[in-house]
């Protein structure tokens, strides 16, 4: 698999991987494998800045929260 593939490919994983987490409550994959791919995707973006996209996991956290969870104002930005 090219480089361009593979990011493509985890960024898709990982934004599946979001929904399921934060839309689903329904984790299907542990943290430290979401991390593992989160820091492989981060490592290949960097390496490979020409596929930089701002829609990236690596360029925000999360995904929309479930609408039942209450909202809070942080004194600083997450």
């Amino acid at each position: 698999m090219d480089i361009k593939n593979r990011i493509l490919k985890l960024r898709e994983e990982l934004n599946q991987h979001n929904i399921n987490y934060y839309v689903y409550d329904n984790p299907t994959v542990s943290d430290s494998q979401y991390d593992k791919l989160l820091l492989e995707l981060a490592n290949l973006e960097n390496e490979n800045p020409q596929y930089f996209s701002s829609t990236s996991p690596t360029q925000r956290v999360g995904t929309s929260p479930l609408k039942n969870f209450q909202t809070i104002d942080h004194k600083l930005p997450m």
